[in-house]
């Protein structure tokens, strides 16, 4: 299938995403616009495994808790691991 132009607006699907988008808001996003941004690269964290104990994950989890767009700093977990690693790392 090929993409066709918006009639509306001209555009065509898939075209002005990320940065090149209007309403962009870089590192300046919230929270949830960031897991938001990390399940739309990386698929939703149910179809992976908790890297620590290897169930289910159910979470994006950021190592660092920096919440910077670099998608090697997200990693799967369940939620109750989720909750380990944020209070052992002092995450609010």
């Amino acid at each position: 299938m090929g993409k066709h132009p918006n009639s509306r607006n001209g555009f065509k699907k898939g075209e002005n995403k990320g940065k090149e988008n209007i309403n962009w808001k870089g590192e300046s996003t919230k929270y949830r616009g960031k897991h938001m941004w990390v399940s739309r690269q990386k698929g939703k964290a149910s179809n992976y495994f908790c890297v620590d104990c290897s169930k289910k994950a159910r979470e994006w989890s950021n190592v660092d808790h920096e919440y910077k767009r670099i998608i090697e700093d997200y990693f799967p977990r369940c939620k109750k691991c989720h909750i380990i690693y944020d209070k052992k790392h002092n995450d609010k």
